[in-house]
């Protein structure tokens, strides 16, 4: 049997292994926890349904133009000319549209931007944007991205086909000319009305004298 003291330096050492066994004591953060909660919070993702819901408008378009509208580099905004070529929802009726954007917030993270940036001229996007006193804007909520099959078949499937942003043309009443000729002079187009005319004035007087006799 070991004497106390011994006994003592035992259990310490035997206390002390199994605790570095462990690894750190409960309440102590690693490398790994610390570096996870110094990430920005995720911003909660909105569905297709939604923001199909939460939209003033929906329709398919290529950015043609992009040009910076002011703004510090903290806020600047863009404003992107789109050819609109399909639409779901909104009732436009013009082909070119003006939709603005946001400069995206990357401090906060690329899951928590606060605007889409400027768009890429050329590239087609689903729009998704709501109207406000300055115009149409997309901001990064709003599910805007560059057309594909999975985000297009979706929008069909909860709006329909969609229609054409151009509604058709009036009808209106075409005059076709028969024929280069001039028209015929007053004479010659009344000369058939004439000749009638006479011929009954003749008959007229026949008809008289043969009463006579």
């Amino acid at each position: 049997m070991l004497p106390v003291p011994g006994l003592r330096r035992t259990l310490a050492t035997a206390l002390l292994g199994a605790a570095c066994v462990a690894g750190p004591v409960a309440g102590t953060a690693g490398p790994a926890s610390a570096a996870r909660a110094a990430l920005p919070p995720q911003c909660p993702a909105v569905t297709v349904q939604d923001a199909t819901r939460q939209a003033d408008a929906v329709f398919r378009g290529t950015v043609e133009t992009v040009t910076r509208a002011g703004g510090s580099s903290g806020t600047a905004r863009y404003d992107q000319e789109v050819t609109v070529s399909r639409v779901w929802k909104g009732g436009l009726s013009t082909e070119q549209v003006g939709v603005r954007t946001q400069r995206a917030d990357r401090s906060r993270g690329p899951d928590c931007a606060t605007g889409l940036g400027g768009l890429t001229v050329g590239t087609e996007y689903l729009f998704f944007v709501d109207r406000r006193a300055d115009g149409w804007i997309a901001d990064a909520a709003s599910r805007t991205a560059p057309v594909d099959d999975q985000l297009l078949g979706q929008v069909t499937r909860l709006l329909g086909s969609g229609t054409t942003p151009v509604p058709p043309q009036a009808e209106t009443a075409e005059f076709t000319r028969v024929a280069d000729s001039e028209p015929a002079p007053l004479t010659r187009t009344a000369a058939p009305g004439l000749a009638m005319v006479i011929v009954g004035l003749l008959g007229l007087a026949v008809v008289r004298r043969l009463g006579r006799r």
